[in-house]
């Protein structure tokens, strides 16, 4: 497969690198044309990104000279190549809207769904703080999380055990105290909403099938304090 593009992918993020070569392994886009942040060095093409753009949007570089191409943009015109009726889908308005409103919420806040202890190499692709992002993420994961949660445990649990659970919940909230600065906590924060959801999720066979309340409870709380003790980890790691 020949192309004149290359997509440059922050190294950093876990879920940049699984899905540019997702992209590979699809055939959309050769493995030379997958290139990293840290690799750009010595290629020529630095002067043809636009860096604060690209720590939020990632860009599609054209190796002729061409323009740069950003975010779902750059999405898009690889797709394309499979998809060959999806330009014109997110050219229809509302569903534009919605896509690029749903790309900056993942963009944004990709650091808290798959944080790394590894953050900078050479250029800082880490994405600006954007706090209506940010709290659309807390209100999605909190909402969703406490929800599925809270109605396991009225389902299937006695009150003391509902208390407990309340009491971890209270003291895993209380630990947002420990940090001073306001982006930390809201950091914090996003880790615990992403620690909850994915606890939650593990939850869902049992609103089927009570059969899976018992095991897929205890997944749950594994699986919630796993995540969270790692990623707090990761987190005062970077501190």
């Amino acid at each position: 497969m020949k192309t004149n593009k290359a997509i440059i992918y922050d190294d950093t993020c876990p879920m940049c690198r699984w899905y540019t070569s997702e992209f590979v392994n699809a055939g959309i886009l050769p493995k030379h044309n997958r290139i990293s942040f840290a690799e750009l060095e010595g290629l020529g093409l630095v002067d043809q990104i636009d860096f604060e753009i690209g720590r939020d949007e990632i860009p599609l570089v054209d190796l002729e000279g061409g323009k740069t191409i950003y975010g779902v943009d750059s999405m898009v015109h690889l797709l394309a190549g499979k998809l060959p009726w999806l330009p014109a889908v997110i050219a229809f308005p509302p569903i534009n809207w919605l896509m690029r409103h749903l790309y900056k919420l993942i963009s944004y806040n990709r650091r808290i769904m798959a944080p790394s202890a590894k953050q900078t190499i050479k250029y800082d692709c880490t994405p600006h703080f954007n706090w209506t992002y940010r709290l659309l993420y807390l209100a999605l994961t909190f909402t969703l999380g406490i929800s599925l949660i809270a109605n396991y445990a009225l389902l299937f649990l006695a009150p003391t055990a509902q208390f407990g659970l309340l009491s971890l919940l209270l003291f895993l909230l209380h630990q947002t105290c420990i940090f001073a600065k306001t982006n930390t906590k809201m950091e914090y924060l996003g880790q615990l909403g992403t620690a909850i959801i994915l606890a939650a999720f593990c939850l869902i066979p049992a609103f089927f099938n009570p059969f899976w309340a018992m095991p897929m409870g205890v997944m749950a709380v594994v699986m919630g304090l796993w995540q969270w003790n790692r990623r707090l980890g990761l987190l005062l790691a970077r501190l």
